[in-house]
């Protein structure tokens, strides 16, 4: 420090606590009243008071620094004046001294500190030369040189302590005075600060124009959360994988991505700016973090700008470079293309242009009409030319204009157009009406142009042909002159349609008449045409002649409900009629009869005398029951040889008599064909009165059906008659209460299902087990499904009876899915499932739910049950193939078409009929069938099985034989499932036949 230091303002603050240490001092010499010496005392008091006025001038306005050495030198002449007329050494008053060292020490100059060593020594020396009395003993000396060492060597260390701190003071003073001058002055930039807890400590006056919030409302109030957009500064907190918020300035500044990151800040009007942000920390004197700063700078008019240049950079790019065929290139003085953009630079062979001169991209030909082009638009004259391009022979249309220098040089806007295409449109078009005349004339459907009154204004020779009229007198004639009267109104509605419907087309069938006059189906388009001025000027109707089609049409609605073989009505033909009469009954209280017929032995002729035959015998009986009945009458038959006969208004005699003119009429009009003698052909009838107006179609057909099977029980040729009020026949009555034990049996859990082992012959290993059917009497005793399987087949509850079979197969075959992976259930289907969507989507679902090998489940279909609908059987069985399950078909060799079955069907098992493996062992025709069996089964890669394996002798003629699979009473007898699960328990499951021989019942 030196003393040309500037003045320097005091406060009582810095004089006060040097002042109350002097005058307490003095006050507490004036206790010891008897050693004091008044007029020194006066002396001293009027010199601290001299110097106090200088402290309290100095407290209130800037004091040059040699004035206030002056004053605190001055000090230890009162100090010693006071010692001393206080007693000397006795008055205990040397270390006031310590009050001026200290004052000079803190706020005095080098000089003076020295100065005040000097004075210290001086209050010590003066006094003992001037009183060599008792007042200062020699011991007085040593403190002399204690207080003088402090002055001397004490002061100035703590002089350049202070200094130093004053210097940091001052420097800070000015950092802070210029860094708030620049808040101040920096107006086109936010700065904010932040504590270590997030909250706002510097807001400068750019942050408070930028988002309209004042300092005072946001220092120590807000942190930066509330400026900045939530869902950006959330995104950016998942980018850096830390919390939203303080955390996120935190990480940023971390990681020194300062003038990297663009922010949008949420202005106090909620309005949106975009910033670009510089995140860094702030460190304290310890070099510790003691906060965060953000400098932002706005660019929301630069970035708006910047997307407004881009977007229109792009959309100006884009244009160029999807303009049909347009080229836009500019050239210098050099006549170099400088730029080129375009669609048409690919296609007119133009592509490599940029930086080529105009000498090296055209001909000599093209370069001739072009650069005097070029230097006209270089001096600032627009021009036009036409050249052949010299790539691709296109004709271009070249035009050339100035554009502005700006004191690059001078350069010239070229736009070069394939005019080409245009002008080949133009010919097009001259020879577009021209085709579209000969497309018109040479159509092969008629077609005619009619005007707003329905006059022919213009025809192919098409229409012509159709309505048997030259082209001459087509013209200028009224379409109704072609139209039969009675569908002229269904034209006008056409043709009005067209000219008012929103779409301004429309189509209907209609009728014209042909040469001869009579009229054809048509099919009509007609469609608006519009004239030059876009207003509907013309009509264009296509017509189309679907005379034959309709014809098709009919016919094939014909066949939807009529049997193709007899013709008669088809099942749903007649489910229909009957289903409408039945209507009638309830309203207007007619009544009727059902009758349900079929031909007696009829099987046997079909096997015999093959498919052929039987079909000629069906097409027989159904002329011969046209031939009997009445117009009113409906006659359908429903497959196979089963017939069914609505008859309306008919009573219970006359119902007698039609069943009685049936027989007749089958035992006189039908025979056996391909017979060498006339055999005589049977029926047996049921007849089921319409009565009891509360049964439905099916419940009739049904009771129909039953009272048919009640006749062939009595003998057949004959018929029966049920009255529906009473059920009065006694075998119908039977059926139908054994028909209601069936359904209430599936509701009650009534039937059990038993299984009956099959075995591997080839081991005598359990494989697998047929599931069999039995229902629970009144007794708890079981009931054989012989007694009760016919009847659920006519109730139409057989189906029903399959699926809960096929349930207690899926749920065994879950069952077993771990334990015997490889063991097969085998379930019988019949005829009404395999036309049953349910059946096979039980399966489906059943194998997907539980899990299993679709390969275990084994469906056994008679050759019956195929017969019923081949169609259907192929359906099913593809299905259930597709479904990986495999099949048997059941009973081979028993019917006429087995080996047909066997040929078009997919079967993975041929089961042979028990009829031949059970005498098998002693009938060498039966032996030679089942040898010839098992040669075309496993010659077609399937698996045979025997049934009905009853003795040893049987099992061993079986073998011999070659089949795969057997299954009999020897082998096991059906049984509960757990027994049959329970054997599973013996070792390796092999079949003991001793053991079988002695337990089997």
């Amino acid at each position: 420090m030196v003393d040309t230091l500037g003045p320097q303002r005091f406060t009582l603050r810095d004089v006060m606590p040097f002042a109350v240490a002097v005058i307490a001092a003095v006050a507490s010499l004036t206790l010891v009243k008897s050693k004091l010496e008044p007029g020194k005392m006066a002396i001293a008091a009027a010199m601290l008071l001299a110097i106090w006025l200088v402290g309290v001038v100095a407290a209130r306005q800037p004091v040059r620094r040699r004035l206030r050495d002056i004053a605190a030198l001055a000090l230890f002449a009162a100090i010693a004046v006071a010692r001393d007329g206080a007693g000397g050494f006795a008055s205990g008053t040397a270390p006031l001294l310590a009050v001026p060292i200290i004052w000079i020490a803190l706020h005095g100059s080098k000089g003076a500190m020295r100065l005040a060593g000097v004075c210290t020594a001086l209050s010590f020396v003066i006094p003992h030369l001037l009183d060599s009395g008792e007042k200062y003993p020699l011991s007085d000396w040593r403190q002399a040189a204690i207080w003088t060492s402090v002055a001397v060597f004490v002061g100035p260390v703590i002089q350049d302590v202070v200094a130093r701190l004053e210097v940091q003071e001052r420097a800070q003073r000015t950092i802070s005075e210029r860094f708030t001058a620049l808040m101040q002055a920096a107006t086109e930039h936010s700065v904010i600060a932040t504590d270590l807890d997030g909250l706002i400590t510097v807001f400068s006056e750019g942050a408070s124009q930028m988002l309209g919030y004042r300092a005072v409302d946001v220092i120590g109030l807000m942190t930066p959360e509330a400026i900045h957009d939530p869902d950006e500064m959330a995104a950016v907190a998942a980018e850096l994988g830390t919390e939203p918020g303080l955390g996120v300035l935190c990480e940023l500044a971390r990681r020194g991505h300062a003038g990297t990151r663009q922010w949008t800040y949420i202005a106090c009007d909620r309005s949106r700016r975009l910033v670009r942000v510089a995140v860094g920390v702030m460190r304290g004197v310890d070099g510790e973090i003691d906060g965060y700063i953000a400098i932002a700078i706005d660019i929301t008019d630069e970035e708006t700008a910047r997307r407004r240049l881009a977007d229109a950079e792009l959309r100006w790019r884009l244009l160029l470079d999807h303009l049909p065929e347009i080229v836009v290139m500019v050239v210098d003085d050099e006549l170099t293309y400088v730029h080129a953009r375009g669609a048409g630079l690919q296609r007119q062979g133009a592509g490599d242009v940029r930086g080529r001169t105009l000498h090296e991209t055209s001909s000599a030909v093209n370069v001739a009409v072009l650069e005097p082009l070029y230097r006209s638009a270089l001096d600032g004259r627009e021009g036009v030319v036409e050249i052949a391009s010299s790539v691709g022979g296109f004709v271009n249309r070249i035009v050339a204009t100035p554009l502005p220098t700006h004191g690059m040089g001078r350069t010239a806007l070229v736009v070069a157009q394939d005019i080409s295409e245009l002008r080949e449109r133009e010919t097009a078009l001259r020879f577009s009406e021209q085709r579209a005349r000969r497309l018109f004339d040479e159509a092969p459907y008629p077609a005619v142009v009619l005007s707003r009154d329905s006059v022919v204004l213009v025809a192919n020779p098409a229409f012509g042909l159709l309505v048997g009229c030259d082209m001459e007198t087509l013209t200028g004639s009224a379409l109704a002159r072609f139209v039969p009267e009675p569908s002229w109104r269904n034209w006008t509605e056409l043709l009005d349609e067209v000219w008012a419907g929103a779409t301004g087309r429309a189509e209907l069938d209609q009728l014209v008449l042909d040469p001869d006059g009579e009229p054809l189906d048509v099919s009509a388009k007609a469609i608006l045409l519009y004239g030059a001025d876009e207003q509907p000027e013309f009509i264009l109707v296509n017509l189309v002649d679907v005379t034959v089609r309709r014809r098709y049409e009919q016919q094939l609605a014909h066949l939807a409900e009529h049997d193709p073989l007899t013709g008669l009505a088809n099942r749903r033909r007649f489910d229909a009629d009957l289903t409408a009469h039945l209507a009638l009954c309830r309203r207007q209280g007619l009544s009727g009869a059902v009758v349900m017929l079929d031909l007696d032995h009829f099987k046997e002729i079909n096997d015999t005398l093959g498919h052929g035959a039987g079909d000629e015998l069906i097409v027989a009986t159904a002329h011969a029951l046209r031939r009997r009945m009445r117009e009113t009458d409906t006659i359908a038959r429903l497959g196979g040889d089963e017939f069914a006969l609505l008859l309306p208004d008919v009573d219970r005699d006359g119902a007698s008599i039609v069943g009685e003119q049936i027989l007749q009429a089958i035992r006189r009009d039908v025979e056996v064909p391909a017979s060498a003698t006339r055999r005589e052909v049977t029926c047996s009838v049921g007849i089921v009165m319409i009565e009891n107006i509360d049964l439905t179609g099916g419940e009739l057909l049904s009771l129909a059906d039953l009272t048919m099977y009640d006749a062939k029980e009595a003998g057949r040729d004959r018929f029966e008659l049920l009255d529906t009020t009473l059920y009065s026949g006694p075998r119908t009555q039977t059926r139908m209460v054994w028909a209601q034990r069936i359904k209430d049996a599936l509701v009650n859990d009534g039937f059990v299902a038993h299984a009956q082992p099959i075995v591997d012959l080839s081991s005598m290993r359990i494989a697998g087990a047929e599931l069999l059917l039995r229902m629970r009497d009144l007794d708890g005793s079981l009931i054989m499904p012989g007694r009760f399987i016919y009847i659920a087949e006519r109730a139409g509850l057989i189906a029903d009876l399959d699926l809960w079979t096929l349930g207690q197969g899926l749920a065994l075959l879950e069952r077993l899915r771990i334990s015997q992976p490889e063991f097969k259930v085998a379930v019988n289907v019949s005829g009404r499932s395999i036309g049953d969507p349910r059946y096979a989507d039980t399966i489906a679902a059943g194998l997907t739910k539980g899990d299993i090998d679709p390969s275990r489940l084994v469906l056994e279909i008679t050759e019956t049950a195929a017969i019923a609908d081949m169609e259907q059987a192929k359906a099913f069985v593809v299905r259930m193939s597709g479904l990986g399950c495999e099949l048997s078909l059941d009973d081979f060799g028993a019917g006429f078409g087995s080996f047909y079955y066997l040929k078009h069907f997919t079967f993975d098992y041929v089961k042979i009929d028990g009829e031949f493996v059970s005498r098998c062992p002693f009938n060498r025709t039966d032996r030679l069938i089942v040898d010839s069996i098992v040669g075309i089964a496993h010659g077609l890669g399937k698996t045979t099985v025997a049934e009905h394996i009853a003795d040893e002798p049987t099992l061993t003629a079986i073998r011999t034989l070659g089949v795969d699979y057997g299954q009999g009473y020897l082998l096991g007898r059906p049984g509960p499932i757990e027994d049959l699960l329970a054997r599973f328990d013996e070792p390796d499951h092999v079949i003991e036949l001793p053991l079988l021989l002695a337990t089997g019942d």
